[in-house]
């Protein structure tokens, strides 16, 4: 699955441009974008007050979808950035479990390191 080619194949039959380099240009596309999120937000923000799974997840596709597509507007590569993060968030794991504190929040161990997004999107 290739979430970031399925909503670009989509932007460019609508026209839209799609940026390989990661920056802002300040088109109305990136606040057309913005807007859509916080459509689809309040759209999930419903669904999840009514208790409907089935709008929860079509909220959930949605949001997923134009994060990705402002996303591609602004030149961020997702699946690069995703997979930093991620190995961000592993590095929290030591002997396949996460140490918390008395709350429940999850503690940065020895090993822990930030994601370093600047090094992915500008290589």
């Amino acid at each position: 699955m290739d979430i970031q080619n399925d909503v670009e194949e989509f932007m460019q039959s609508a026209d839209q441009p799609i940026e390989t380099v990661p920056g802002y240009a300040a088109t109305e596309q990136e606040v057309l974008y913005m807007n859509l999120i916080t459509e689809e937000y309040e759209e999930l923000l419903e669904a999840f007050a009514n208790k409907d799974i089935v709008e929860t997840a079509d909220a959930v596709c949605d949001i997923i979808w134009v994060l990705t597509g402002l996303a591609s507007t602004l030149g961020i590569p997702i699946e690069s950035c995703w997979n930093e993060v991620r190995a961000s968030n592993k590095s929290k794991v030591v002997d396949g479990r996460m140490i918390k504190d008395g709350a429940g929040k999850v503690m940065k161990p020895d090993g822990y390191f930030r994601p370093d997004l600047n090094k992915v999107m500008f290589p």
